[in-house]
């Protein structure tokens, strides 16, 4: 027998009939995604071009005079170094604790079913595809999270776009560019976003967008890399500019002396007699002489008749400050991409303990740059889960950041698990919340545990504790109260 309609608006709908409290999209929003992104514009059979296989090769002077700050700061991600292990290190950081799903019904209390529900609709996004439809081309959700992350280091925000089948079932979730978003005003003092000068509208109720510390004077939000910009360019025009200083003083030079006279008593007697002759000679020898010490690599042997004379000399030049100006240069480029110089590899002086309190820091400045990838998975995954028909929400997590390996927290997560248990087993907390405290997926829970007393100790004063004296002294046979209709 055929179920009720799937759409929401449709008479005798699941939803209608589960009451839930939830206003659903109405309108056309399942099918082909709107958003545009690489590729979307082009027709079947169209090659969608490479740009990153070419290596175009740049002076910082010349990245410098490019206007887009979006652009340069992809540039930079792609093509400095330090740079690039800036935002590598973020993203990397942000994204490898792992995260942890939270349920809630329509009261607002943690809920199991909406919990398993949250993680299911994840796993569509990794191995939940329809074969027959060709190559997937679904984002899986580790990559998604970390695309999303990305793109908030790149350029502020980040956005996904919860693409629907045409029964208003999820199917996939495709990450959205910030950096492509012109935002509109609605007239009723919100906005919402467009795409292509507003060509792509993109008020939709399955499109979500989040900024990463946006101030509330202006409309968009700001990459946390981009201060430092102007050191990074500062840091690689002194790099550049040093490299041209050491090769022009730095380095020995090797000169070459030609013995005219003894080169002039060398020569055939046909040309001592013609002086026309003799300069052509001397002139050839002369360019002999050079090619031969340009083609010199530092390991050759010079080997030449006692006509030539070779000597090497010291250019000399002071190199003193290149130290310190590469230091404080590289402290002021950590500062501006919020990387100390911890992670960047450039701390030349300095104790541990400056080391540490340096990553202290930083670790609480990755951990504000997954706020707006949490704000739009957890916007995406309610939404997938009330068009499913369940009334809750649900509250997508990372991990807490730890750079300690595994094997070392297992003590401290021993510790956390007994907590929670004792709470769970009195019921201070419910079976929900003792999972997502633990991040485990409630799988196979065949029974509440909440206010069980499950992790209570026994008292142990059975007969089989008082067999021994240092049992029976363990476990006394007094009463635990005197007794009496009111115990």
């Amino acid at each position: 027998m055929a179920g009720p309609p799937s759409t929401p608006d449709s008479k005798g709908s699941r939803y209608t009939r589960q009451g839930a409290d939830v206003v659903l999209p109405k309108g056309k929003v399942a099918g082909k995604a709107r958003a545009h992104r690489p590729g979307s514009d082009l027709s079947r059979g169209d090659t969608i071009r490479n740009e990153n296989a070419q290596y175009v090769k740049e002076s910082i002077k010349a990245i410098r005079d490019r206007t887009d700050v979006t652009e340069v700061i992809k540039l930079l991600l792609r093509e400095e170094g330090l740079f690039s292990s800036a935002g590598s290190s973020m993203v990397s950081i942000a994204g490898s604790s792992g995260f942890r799903i939270a349920g809630y019904d329509s009261t607002g209390n943690m809920d199991l079913d909406v919990m398993a529900l949250g993680y299911l609709l994840m796993d569509r996004l990794d191995t939940l595809h329809d074969y027959s439809a060709g190559y997937n081309d679904k984002p899986a959700s580790k990559g998604l999270v970390n695309t999303l992350l990305l793109d908030v280091v790149t350029s502020g925000g980040c956005g996904a776009e919860l693409v629907l089948r045409d029964d208003f079932t999820p199917d996939r979730m495709v990450p959205i560019s910030y950096s492509s978003i012109e935002w509109q005003a609605d007239g009723k003092g919100g906005r919402y976003p467009t795409q292509d000068s507003g060509e792509i509208e993109l008020n939709i109720p399955t499109v979500f967008m989040a900024e990463h510390n946006r101030q509330p004077s202006d409309p968009y939000a700001a990459s946390p890399l981009r201060p430092g910009l102007n050191n990074t360019m500062y840091f690689s025009e002194f790099l550049e500019d040093t490299r041209r200083a050491v090769n022009r003083t730095g380095h020995s030079r090797m000169t070459a002396t030609i013995d005219t006279e003894k080169l002039a008593n060398s020569a055939p007697q046909n040309v001592k007699n013609d002086d026309a002759k003799m300069q052509e000679w001397m002139k050839d020898q002369y360019e002999s002489v050079v090619s031969s010490m340009e083609e010199l690599e530092p390991e050759d042997a010079v080997v030449a008749f006692d006509s030539v004379s070779f000597n090497v000399h010291d250019t000399g030049g002071s190199k003193s400050d290149y130290s310190t100006m590469l230091t404080m240069l590289g402290n002021l480029q950590g500062a501006g991409l919020k990387t100390p110089a911890s992670v960047t590899g450039l701390r030349a002086s300095g104790g541990q303990g400056l080391s540490n309190a340096e990553t202290l820091v930083y670790l609480k400045t990755v951990d504000s740059i997954r706020t707006p990838v949490e704000e739009t998975m957890s916007r995406a995954l309610t939404l997938a889960a009330r068009l499913l028909g369940v009334d809750g929400f649900v509250k997508f997590s990372f991990m807490p950041i730890n750079l300690r390996p595994e094997e070392e927290l297992e003590a401290y997560k021993g510790t956390k698990q007994k907590r929670v248990f004792e709470a769970l087993s009195f019921g201070l907390i419910n079976d929900a919340q003792a999972c997502w405290e633990l991040a485990v997926r409630p799988q196979g829970m065949t029974a509440p545990l909440a206010g069980t007393r499950f992790y209570t100790k026994s008292t142990g004063t059975g007969e089989a504790d008082r067999a021994s004296s240092t049992g029976a002294a363990l476990n006394p046979d007094t009463p635990s109260q005197s007794g009496g209709d009111d115990q």
